[in-house]
């Protein structure tokens, strides 16, 4: 009797499930990128001494990140024009400088 994995040339059962399994375990490595980098950025610039605002810093970072991960295909486009028009939205909002004025 034959299964069906015989007739179309896959391992066994159990070696699909294991491959599977390492599939995944390297895609949940590989999500946990980007969030690893940004604590590792959060932890060092509270002990550098910057030229401008850490938190103006951690945004530069950040779409300094997000475009490395792009140019090594961690990211789609579609995610970086997304994070980007973020980024620039964040950074034109007076409420990101730490801005209390109301304008009329």
């Amino acid at each position: 009797m034959t299964t069906w994995t015989d007739r179309i040339g896959l391992p066994s059962r159990f070696v699909f499930g294991c491959l599977q399994f390492l599939r995944f375990g390297w895609l949940e490595v590989v999500s946990c990128l980007f969030p690893a980098f940004l604590f590792a950025g959060l932890a060092i610039s509270k002990y550098v001494d910057l030229p401008i605002a850490r938190y103006d810093a951690l945004l530069i970072y950040c779409l300094g990140l997000t475009l490395l991960f792009w140019l090594v295909r961690l990211e789609t486009w579609r995610e970086v024009a997304v994070i980007f028009g973020l980024g620039w939205s964040c950074s034109r909002s007076g409420s990101a400088r730490g801005s209390t004025r109301v304008t009329r």
